[in-house]
């Protein structure tokens, strides 16, 4: 199977994240993945339109990779795409 895999800029996997997928129709978040050990998650959904934003706080967003989604034989949306985050240094 495919998966999105969630890396920082040297390209190590991210566990442990929250990525979220939105609605871009109805602007809501309609579902939600944590990054396994190897920074890897994926959607299925129905066809539509989506964007990944990744929900933790504790990290901003450098990249997504730009690629078409794969449409599975039953019709259903693969959203698998690798992002590239950073970690935001909170100020102590």
């Amino acid at each position: 199977p495919e998966y999105g895999v969630v890396r920082d800029k040297d390209g190590n996997p991210v566990k442990g994240v929250s990525v979220g997928l939105r609605d871009v129709e109805f602007d809501k978040i309609v579902g939600k993945r944590i990054t396994d050990g190897e920074g890897k998650y994926r959607f299925v959904v129905n066809k539509g339109e989506y964007q990944l934003e990744i929900l933790e706080t504790n990290y901003e967003v450098l990249g997504i990779e730009e690629k078409e989604d794969r449409v599975l034989s039953d019709g259903s949306l693969l959203i698998a795409r690798d992002i590239v985050v950073k970690p935001i240094e909170v100020e102590k």
